[in-house]
């Protein structure tokens, strides 16, 4: 997109209103209230930026119809809203559509998938996720919900690996302390993601360590330091980030900035050995289809075998 860009902010709340205003460079107009989704208020908009915590499809639908390309909070929608709705949308708004993923917009996460993209880490053998008594509220049992952040994971592991598992199974802690899900790829590729309610201490940790065949990766949530061993080693610290919801939505704005604007993709290969694109939509949809599973698999004591992607 040639020229500044003019962004919409919708429902998005004052800290993520304040640090939107102080790093975007470009036209800025805040959004609140139905009264204000109307297309005057739209009108020359280039990007609608869309929080909260209930989000109007019909809305959505409205903005992608007239052109907009739509940013949306993964936060402002619920798995039994937006499953239905993007088995039907995936494929068609690829390109004008983004869900915002707070975790994956960590300095940390985006660091070590920027290495990954580089091809510095290779072809990825084995993901593992903690996350410690950063999600209180995890039931387990009769009363079992997932926590939403097992969305977020899920979402950023498959743009790892740009395909479906093979195999699912997770298994309750005992005394409800927690959970594991387990995912297995065809060439033997893995990811784990292990949740502990609370820690002994009631601190909190996570984590995300990734095994390549050609280096390997590792951040937390402590000191906010990122460890990269390829044919070298290094830590590289980043600054923290004051807003999450804020930095999800510039970091995608930047790279809009780019000739690449059109692409929200990741790249896959092709039947034909060439490249193409992928759109992150696509993660998503198969995020919220195996959290389901993976509730499904706890309740059933079963481990899921998945068909093959075609």
């Amino acid at each position: 997109m040639d020229g500044p860009i003019c962004l919409a902010l919708i429902d998005a709340d004052a800290s993520c209103q304040r640090e939107v205003a102080r790093r975007f460079f470009g036209e800025l107009r805040i959004l609140n209230g139905a009264e204000e989704r109307t297309d005057s208020h739209l009108r020359g908009v280039d990007v609608v930026a869309i929080y909260g915590d209930a989000v109007d499809l019909a809305f959505v639908e409205h903005c992608l119809g007239v052109g907009k390309r739509v940013f949306l909070s993964a936060a402002a929608f619920g798995p039994e809203t937006i499953e239905p709705w993007l088995a039907k949308r995936w494929k068609t708004a690829e390109y004008s559509l983004t869900i915002g993923n707070p975790i994956a917009a960590l300095p940390s996460r985006q660091c070590i998938y920027q290495q990954f993209e580089q091809g510095k880490l290779g072809d990825v053998g084995l993901i593992r996720i903690h996350r410690w008594g950063s999600d209180p509220a995890l039931p387990i049992g009769e009363s079992f919900s997932l926590p939403r952040s097992l969305h977020y994971e899920l979402d950023q592991v498959l743009r790892y690996f740009d395909r479906p598992p093979q195999r699912l199974y997770a298994t309750p802690y005992p005394e409800d302390r927690g959970m594991m899900l387990h995912l297995v790829w065809q060439e033997g590729a893995m990811a784990q993601i292990d949740y502990i309610r609370q820690l002994p201490t009631e601190q909190t940790y996570a984590s995300f360590s990734v095994i390549g065949s050609r280096g390997a990766a590792y951040g937390d949530d402590h000191p906010n330091a990122q460890l990269l061993i390829g044919e070298q080693a290094f830590a590289r610290i980043d600054a923290e980030v004051t807003s999450p919801a804020a930095h999800m939505l510039l970091s995608y704005l930047a790279e809009r900035k780019t000739p690449s604007f059109a692409s929200t993709r990741a790249t896959v290969q092709s039947t034909a050995g060439q490249p193409k694109q992928r759109s992150t939509l696509w993660s998503w949809y198969q995020s919220e289809v195996l959290a389901r599973m993976t509730r499904q698999s706890i309740e059933q004591h079963l481990c899921f075998e998945l068909p093959c992607e075609t």
